[in-house]
């Protein structure tokens, strides 16, 4: 911290203006309480919140994509300086932000500055149990806690201290709330406050950095190594002297005995309590690179590091990148300050320069869009063993990765809207807006003009089916190794054929008008086949109808269902239920349905994704993973599961990767909507409630009189 460019940290740019926000409230003139005797009940619960590094140089392992969200608050959002140094979260969700100002507080709604006494940049924060706000700044220390009413009050710490020489220091680097107190630490001196007594300890060179890890209390003295507090003594960390001359900023949980300490120098060790030993890592040399400056462990084992100019590095327990969230996909500023995870799995970024930003960058669910090169509505999507290629509305994309930030590359040669993407006879094939495009190395060697192409089901290495606007046709690839339409209009159709499924030696087919079409080619697939058409006095719902297949059974689904094909029925299209979860049939519309090779059956609605486990006695086990729930995404049009297991979930405009094969942390999500936070509550002039804590038990009572109306912003 002592080599941060600190020359502008408390200065403010000449002419520079800010926008305060109006404050946002509603006048409630019906509201039902529960009233005892004259006094008001209110209930209250807590609050869910909800220098650019070149590609090459990040060695990626794991591909994952960006950040499903990123979100940008600028100083114009909050109204105060751009600068930010430490982020917290209080038990009722309320984001606390250190800013050269002062500390910001955030609601989800709303922003607010509270004012230390002296006024000057607040560098560290943290909360303790029951929501006391504990505050470092520039020559003070303190906390805030609510009054009588729930207003927020300062009170400094600094009158505790004994000694007026002790009084004398600057910047509070770190607040840690610890069981034995909470740690204030400057460079010259490390404070503790019990709630009753102030400890002082004198450096011997001068305290770097300071952490709190399970519990307990570790800092970092320059030249001399990382110690804790034993008793009322400073004591060396048996093997801490390794540290005397490498430069400590991160200390995390690893697991449940070890820590995790990252260096700028030397990178990342895992300490057990007695030695510490060197973890190889993909991100050490990025470090010395760009400096690192803090980090934060994350759900899932997953591990948050702040660089100056290099953004955020996600790594995984092995040291491997999996994310960078750095300008390049949309973080303002590449200098992070702090990184924090708040209760619902978010990653809050403290920028040096441009305010703050929160990003859901958790590794196991992540995006593809532009900003990775894909580009168009998701079509279709398909994986020859090695890469991930996709169909899109503008054009064929190929993901590459090998030793450079994952990326969709566009393949020239498809300069059509392509549908479906097949291989066969050691070549890809893609029905594309103007016809058939073979390829061979991702270059086009061959194309097939029979009109716009929906789908494409190879039958063997050298026959393929066509579906599109002029009905179905045949590709046969014969001497030579070229593709020949073999036969055309098959069946003399009336309609554009949008899907085909085989099933044995037949094929199914979905029209455009709403129709299916059963083809038997029981003389051979040269052959002419066996046609019937059905329609809604079938059973069929009457709109476009997709297909998938099970089991050598047909599944058709529409948004109003799942069907069934019962030879001899009246209709012949029965509704079928057993695939959809209990209490979702009917409950949403079906938008996919997808059989994946482990013979999961995956329905897709426009808020969620159900999964159907096949089980050996036959009928299914049903989940519905929280992750997949994606209000706020856009609702899936394609779904695909890779042979390693990996969902990708595409939507108009990008496409959504979740790799199950990570660790998800559950407690993260909740499938219930955020409690409201109510900010205060006034009858006329006086002030009932002003927003702060209220007790254990969520109860705060108040007179109001007989006539006057409640005013009661809310988040």
């Amino acid at each position: 911290m002592d080599e941060f460019p600190d020359t502008v940290a408390g200065q403010r740019t000449a002419g520079m203006a800010y926008a305060y926000p109006p404050q946002s409230y509603r006048t409630i003139r019906h509201l039902s309480l529960c009233p005892i005797g004259r006094r008001l009940l209110l209930l209250f619960g807590g609050l869910a919140i909800a220098g650019m590094l070149q590609a090459q140089e990040v060695p990626y392992r794991l591909e994952a994509g960006l950040p499903l969200y990123l979100q940008h608050y600028a100083p114009q959002d909050y109204g105060q300086f751009p600068q930010n140094w430490a982020i917290v979260q209080d038990r009722r969700g309320v984001i606390y932000v250190g800013n050269v100002d002062g500390v910001l507080e955030f609601d989800g709604v709303r922003w607010r500055l509270l004012r230390t006494i002296t006024n000057t940049i607040v560098r560290s924060l943290d909360v303790d149990t029951i929501g006391r706000l504990y505050v470092g700044a520039q020559g003070d220390f303190g906390y805030f806690w609510p009054d009588s009413l729930g207003r927020l009050r300062y009170t400094s710490l600094v009158s505790a201290i004994a000694d007026s020489t002790d009084r004398k220091f600057w910047d509070v680097w770190a607040t840690r709330v610890t069981p034995e107190g909470v740690y204030f630490q400057t460079h010259a001196r490390l404070f503790r406050w019990d709630g009753d007594t102030m400890r002082v300890w004198r450096s011997r060179t001068y305290f770097h950095t300071a952490f709190a890890v399970r519990g307990r209390f570790y800092v970092r003295q320059d030249s001399i190594g990382l110690q804790t507090v034993v008793g009322d003594s400073l004591r060396l960390v048996p093997g801490g002297e390794r540290f005397a001359h490498r430069r400590i900023y991160a200390m995390m949980p690893y697991d449940a005995d070890r820590i995790l300490v990252v260096t700028r120098e030397a990178g990342l060790w895992l300490y057990d309590g007695r030695t510490f030993q060197h973890l190889p890592s993909e991100v050490e040399p990025l470090l010395r690179t760009y400096p690192l400056y803090h980090g934060t462990a994350m759900p899932g084992g997953f591990f948050a590091l702040a660089t100056l100019g290099g953004g955020v590095f996600i790594i995984d327990r092995e040291g491997r990148i999996v994310q960078v969230i750095d300008e390049a996909v949309g973080l303002p500023d590449s200098w992070v300050n702090y990184v924090y995870v708040d209760r619902q799995g978010s990653l809050w970024m403290a920028l040096n320069s441009r305010g703050l930003a929160r990003a859901d960058a958790v590794p196991y669910l992540s995006v593809w869009d532009k900003r990775l090169g894909l580009d168009g509505f998701m079509y279709g999507l398909h994986s020859n063993g090695k890469k991930l290629l996709a169909a899109t509305s503008t054009g064929l994309f190929v993901m590459e990765s090998q030793g450079a930030r994952p990326h969709f590359r566009k393949i020239r040669d498809v300069n059509e809207q392509a549908f479906k993407i097949v291989e066969a006879g050691g070549e890809l094939l893609i029905g594309a807006g103007n016809g058939v495009w073979v390829l061979q190395g991702w270059r086009m060697v061959q194309y097939l003009d029979i009109g716009l192409t929906y789908d494409l089901v190879p039958i063997i290495d050298s026959l393929v089916f066509a579906g599109g606007t002029k009905g179905l046709a045949l590709l046969q690839k014969r001497g030579g190794g070229r593709w020949h339409v073999a036969l055309q209009n098959i069946g003399r159709l009336v309609g554009e054929v949008l899907r085909i499924v085989r099933s044995g030696r037949t094929l199914w087919l979905s029209l455009r008008n709403g129709q299916v079409v059963r083809m038997q080619f029981l003389d051979g697939w040269l052959q002419e086949p066996e046609v019937t058409v059905y329609g809604q006095a079938d059973g069929l719902p009457g709109g476009f109808v997709q297909m998938a297949e099970l089991d050598n059974t047909v599944l058709f689904f529409s948004r109003e269902g799942v069907f069934r094909f019962v030879p001899g029925a009246q209709p012949a299209f029965q509704r079928d239920t057993t695939l959809l979860a209990p209490g979702h049939e009917g409950h949403d519309e079906l938008l996919a349905l997808l059989v994946d090779r482990f013979r999961r059956v995956w329905t897709i609605f426009p808020t969620h994704v159900d999964i159907a486990y096949p089980l050996p006695n036959g009928g299914y086990r049903f989940e519905t993973p929280l992750v997949l729930r994606y209000p706020d995404w856009g609702a899936p049009v394609q779904i695909y599961v890779d042979n390693a297991g990996i969902v990708w979930l595409g939507t108009r405009d990008r496409l959504i990767r979740y790799d199950p094969r990570l660790p998800f942390p559950e407690e993260a999500f909740s499938p219930e909507p955020p409690p409201v936070l109510l900010r205060w509550v006034s009858a006329g002039d006086h002030v009932l409630f002003g927003g702060g804590f209220v007790g254990t038990d969520g109860v705060i009572r108040g007179q109001q009189e007989d006539g006057q109306e409640l005013v009661v912003p809310y988040a």
